[in-house]
């Protein structure tokens, strides 16, 4: 028994500093802590942000009684609740486009506030202590931000964007943010990125400038959904705060929004020569061949959903070498069966003479798949 609670306790605490040590790896990352705690391993594990938190962990089991360490533990999570709190507070009156969480919390703010107040009152129930490292860890922050990582990058938060909807500033980074946590979430269930794929209009042009493929596509669009084509061409031109997150080399995504649009639809450019567009990004602008446009269009009450296609479609624009395999497809089919690959998508040619050939002329129900 004593064997395999130390075993439990072990593969516990490993579990945790695990778990700890990626504060300040992702700090380290984001240049609000020194960036030696960003690197990583030949094993790929961010080891001076393990032995940092180890050793805090030592000190803390060294010089803290199990009440002790308890305490200290419970406040802090306690404490990250109510920034949590405050945090949904934030975004979802910031009114972000690219905030998209996954779950909304009902009762809202009710729930924020309530989770606030608790957590401060059960931190005051456990003594002066829970207090007092409460404060210090407060002062702590607000020594680190001013003297450290206010100098070191320039970063505002969500609250800002919220100020802008009160006539003040906000910090267009946020959305670019945003936009890759998008990313990283990748579609959700129900999103019809494939159909919207699958019924793509693909176009080969080249001798046209800018201006002209923006009004011929829009055209197009108008036509097949019976939108007004100038909404379309200043959707299309306009400059939103997720521009930088799109740049790609020698490949561009235009997006629109309308409400005479019940689906998505996306038409894609591809022009061998290229066609120039002028590209803005950190202030700086130049004028690049674009040869991949990208031109999605989705109803207004979607936004969320857009951003997401778009960002399944970042995600697909940035696999090595796609430009070449995009103009090198022989045929719309091979390009649409290029954008549709992923981990969940296996193309199979049937060939006689081979073990695919077993499967010809069989029902699907029948096929059994590697």
């Amino acid at each position: 028994m004593t064997g395999a609670a130390m075993a439990a306790f072990a593969s516990t605490g490993n579990a945790g500093m695990l778990s700890a040590s990626r504060y300040p790896f992702a700090m380290g990352r984001d240049k609000l802590f020194p960036p030696g705690f960003s690197k990583v391993g030949k094993r790929g594990t961010p080891v001076q942000a393990i032995v940092l938190t180890a050793i805090f962990i030592l000190i803390f089991i060294l010089v803290l009684s199990e009440e002790g360490i308890a305490k200290l533990a419970s406040t802090f999570q306690l404490l990250i609740f109510m920034l949590i709190n405050f945090s949904v507070i934030v975004f979802r009156n910031s009114k972000i486009e690219s905030y998209d969480p996954g779950y909304l919390s009902p009762f809202y703010p009710y729930m924020q506030v309530a989770g606030i107040i608790i957590s401060f009152v059960l931190i005051a129930y456990m003594g002066w202590m829970a207090i007092l490292f409460t404060g210090v860890i407060i002062l702590m922050g607000i020594l680190w931000y001013r003297y450290y990582a206010r100098v070191k990058v320039k970063r505002e938060g969500a609250i800002f964007h919220w100020f802008a909807l009160l006539g003040k500033y906000q910090h267009a980074e946020l959305e670019n943010e945003f936009m890759s946590i998008i990313k990283e979430k990748g579609l959700r269930q129900g999103d019809p990125f494939d159909q919207t794929i699958i019924r793509a209009r693909i176009s080969h042009i080249d001798n046209m400038d800018f201006g002209e493929l923006v009004k011929h596509v829009s055209e197009i669009f108008s036509t097949e959904m019976h939108v007004r084509k100038e909404t379309l061409i200043n959707e299309f031109l306009t400059t939103s705060a997720i521009e930088p997150a799109l740049i790609i080399p020698e490949v561009s995504v235009l997006f629109a929004k309308n409400d005479g649009i019940d689906h998505p639809a996306l038409h894609i450019v591809l022009s061998k020569e290229g066609i120039v567009k002028t590209i803005r990004k950190g202030g700086i602008a130049s004028n690049d061949d674009i040869r991949i446009y990208f031109f999605l269009v989705n109803p207004t009450d979607e936004p969320r959903q857009q951003l997401r296609m778009l960002s399944r479609l970042i995600d697909i624009i940035e696999r090595k070498g796609f430009v070449d395999e995009m103009l090198g497809s022989k045929n719309d089919r091979e390009l649409k069966e290029y954008l549709l690959h992923n981990e969940r998508y296996i193309s199979i040619r049937l060939l006689p003479h081979t073990i695919q050939g077993e499967m010809i002329g069989k029902h699907l129900k029948e096929v059994r798949y590697p």
